[in-house]
């Protein structure tokens, strides 16, 4: 890609800056160089050495003719273009005719990047055939090196003698030597493409008798059947007494020209294939909203909708069903104001049933900008639209189940307690009242028991925890996490210090939560890293990164690890790594975690190895806040 090396004379720095948005929207690529005054102008054109400069008119002690005269004095030759807030028309033209190659005003910045571009290629086009003529002027063989590069010949024939002579690039284009630069007419005819010799032909023998300069374009065929087209201008050359003694003229190979005007023809017939072919259906209205141009989708819609296919010239709103014609007129109306439509609406058919589909509109506008029609896009989405119902109506269905299922959990493990309570209670009157009559077997059946109905008791206490999770009904609202993790440390200070543990963490951002349950979540995740630290002093890490509309947490220890095969196994509920004498708990702690997580529409992952410490990720959808 091209890069631009731009001097920029503004004595605005607004201005300049909004200059150089509009250069990086158009995906202009370019050096910038920024001067206010004359001195960082000289400074800029010596040192920074642009290809194109943009001026603005007035500045402090210096405008644009003065900038102009010093660019003309050092002998620059690049584009000069004027970009400032007002100037006169005749000030404009004024400056053209001095040799600035174009201006614009600040108020039409969006012609600017096109406008560098333009004034660039003129120019390096004025070098081009400024340093052709010259080398065409030094050196024949420049000559023929350009019309080689042009793929432009010429050519003269004697009408005394017959024979033509042809120019290198004339010899190259018909496939001959350079050395066979002489051949006749007959032969020149013998390589007209068959089917374009009576058209050469005829122009020919007219010419001869008009006199008046030819021009035409044919196809030519070289010995090695090699088909090209051609195009060719002669004009007579006439003597003193009015006799045609000769004929001269160019010929122009253009076979990659027409190759191309085929393959563009060929693209639109392409894209005319593609607009007939796709499920969408275009539309093109006038501003009174009468039917101008439509593809084959659209009739398809129009026969679902109307029973019957369009026909041009139709009023579109005509057609509609008369409680619907005032909504769609509206509509219409605010897109040929320049409200451009974009939503989904339903209409009902003559069956009773209901089609979906989603409409987008814009307005049409002409050289002037003005208005002069609509461009809808219709697409049916019904299938779409009943899949969502359906979906949402599952979803429902399965809010309810999910809330029968918790209430379920929280009054089977209510109600287990009190029957566990009994079984306890009992067993120790049995131990009191049978003191001194029980052997060590029939005391330690009583310890399992007991024992027994302890552990029943923790579990039913942390089903009750895990189905209380869902139960929460505190708002989703802004939740500094650095306050959560203070907390979160204050609560297992004691713990913290029994164990020699180092907690750190990094600035933690702002996010959008249940208070009560991302507290949880960072409480459980720590007192883990807490608990199965092993041999070593717990080092534990609290941070967060960002990954494109999520935020990643995570907390990283230095325990004992995890074995890669058990990372899903942990979430499970009740799913326990470790016997119950290495390790308390009940294996809640981390399907509580992924609960709280699931319920912020986010996941829990963690990664591991045995005997180098685990880290848990958590992402969070991010919601920016302000400070």
């Amino acid at each position: 890609m091209r890069e631009y090396r731009i001097l920029h004379l503004e004595d605005s720095h607004s201005d300049a800056d909004v200059i150089k948005r509009v250069l990086l929207k158009a995906n202009l690529n370019f050096q910038y160089f920024f001067a206010d005054d004359k001195e960082s102008f000289i400074r800029g054109l010596t040192d920074f050495k642009p290809d194109v400069i943009l001026c603005d008119h007035a500045l402090p002690q210096f405008d644009s003719v003065m900038a102009f005269d010093i660019y003309k004095e050092m002998k620059f030759e690049i584009p000069f273009i004027l970009v400032t807030g007002s100037v006169s028309e005749e000030y404009a033209v004024e400056m053209i005719k001095k040799g600035i190659d174009d201006y614009l005003l600040k108020t039409n910045l969006q012609r600017l990047p096109q406008a560098i571009k333009s004034a660039f290629d003129k120019r390096e086009n004025e070098k081009k055939i400024k340093e052709g003529i010259k080398k065409l002027e030094n050196s024949e063989s420049r000559m023929k090196e350009a019309q080689k590069i042009a793929h432009l010949g010429n050519w003269e024939l004697d009408f005394e003698t017959r024979i033509g002579i042809w120019s290198d690039e004339t010899c190259r284009i018909y496939g001959l030597s350079p050395e066979d630069n002489k051949q006749t007419f007959e032969i020149w005819i013998s390589f007209i493409h068959p089917d374009d010799l009576e058209y050469v032909m005829k122009i020919v023998n007219e010419t001869q008798k008009t006199l008046v300069v030819s021009k035409m374009n044919h196809r030519i065929v070289l010995k090695d059947g090699t088909i090209k087209h051609v195009t060719s201008e002669s004009k007579f050359n006439i003597d003193s007494t009015g006799k045609p003694i000769g004929i001269y003229g160019i010929v122009h190979d253009i076979t990659e020209r027409k190759k191309a005007e085929e393959s563009l023809r060929q693209s639109e017939t392409n894209l005319l294939a593609i607009f007939e072919n796709t499920n969408t259906g275009f539309l093109l209205l006038d501003t009174l909203f009468n039917i101008i141009s439509f593809n084959n989708q659209i009739n398809h819609f129009a026969k679902i909708l109307f029973g019957f296919e369009l026909q041009g010239k139709q009023n579109l709103i005509s057609l509609l069903l008369p409680e619907r014609q005032k909504e769609f007129a509206g509509m219409f109306s605010a897109v040929i104001k320049g409200n451009n439509i974009n939503n989904e609406t339903s209409y009902p058919l003559t069956d009773g049933s209901i089609i979906w589909y989603h409409l987008s509109g814009n307005c049409v506008l002409d050289t002037n900008g003005k208005a002069v029609g609509i461009c809808l896009a219709i697409n049916d989405i019904t299938e779409k639209k009943e899949a969502e119902q359906k979906l949402e109506q599952q979803n429902k269905e399965l809010a309810i189940s999910n809330t029968e299922l918790e209430q379920f959990a929280y009054v089977a493990s209510h109600d287990l307690q009190e029957p566990l309570r009994m079984v306890s209670s009992f067993l120790n009157l049995l131990e009191k009242r049978m003191d001194g009559q029980l052997d060590e077997t029939n005391r330690q059946y009583i310890d399992f028991a007991v024992d027994g109905t302890r552990r029943m008791k923790s579990l039913i206490m942390a089903l009750l925890e895990y189905s209380r999770v869902g139960t929460n009904k505190e708002d989703f609202a802004p939740v500094d996490l650095n306050e959560v993790v203070q907390y979160v440390t204050n609560v297992l200070d004691e713990n913290i210090k029994k164990n020699t543990a180092l907690i750190t963490f990094k600035f933690l951002p702002v996010i959008t939560a249940n208070k009560t349950l991302i507290t949880h979540l960072f409480l459980n995740l720590v007192n883990n890293a807490l608990k199965y630290h092993g041999d070593k002093e717990p080092v534990i890490e609290i941070g967060s990164t960002e990954d494109k509309d999520w935020y990643i947490f995570y907390v990283k220890d230095n325990g004992i690890g995890i074995d890669p095969k058990f990372f899903d196994k942990i979430f499970i509920i009740f799913q326990r790594l470790h016997n119950k004498s290495e390790y308390s708990g009940t294996g809640i702690g981390l399907a509580i975690c992924k609960k709280i997580v699931e319920i912020h529409k986010g996941k829990i992952w963690v990664e591991s190895e045995p005997g180098k410490g685990s880290t848990f990720y958590f992402s969070i959808p991010e919601t920016k806040h302000n400070a």
